[in-house]
C-alpha cells in the first residue's frame, strides 16, 4: 500500500490557498476524527457556520485508485477534496 500522506499535504496546501483566495479559512485537526480532517469557516466569531472536510491525495499515473468514505462519516456539511 502506498503512502498517500505527502500527496495529501500537497493537496491541503492547495486547498488552503484556494480557500483564502475566496475569503475562507480552514483549521486542520491534529488527527482524523470520524472522517473529518478539518473545518472550513469564514467568520471566526460565528463558528456555527462551518463545513467539515476530508482531503484525499491520489496518484493515478501507474495504477487506478479510489476513495472510500465510511457511511457513518457522511454528514450534511461534509466535503471531500480529491487531489489527483
Amino acid at each position: 500500500m502506498r503512502d498517500t500522506k505527502p500527496l495529501e499535504k500537497e493537496a491541503l496546501n492547495l486547498i488552503h490557498y484556494k480557500l483564502q483566495k475566496f475569503g475562507y479559512q480552514y483549521a486542520e485537526l491534529s488527527f482524523d476524527e470520524d472522517g473529518v480532517d478539518g473545518i472550513i469557516y469564514n467568520d471566526v466569531h460565528n463558528l456555527k457556520k462551518i463545513l467539515r472536510f476530508q482531503a484525499k491525495g491520489r496518484s493515478i499515473i501507474t495504477n487506478s485508485s479510489n476513495v472510500k468514505i465510511r457511511k457513518e462519516y457522511l454528514l450534511e456539511q461534509l466535503i471531500c477534496f480529491v487531489y489527483i
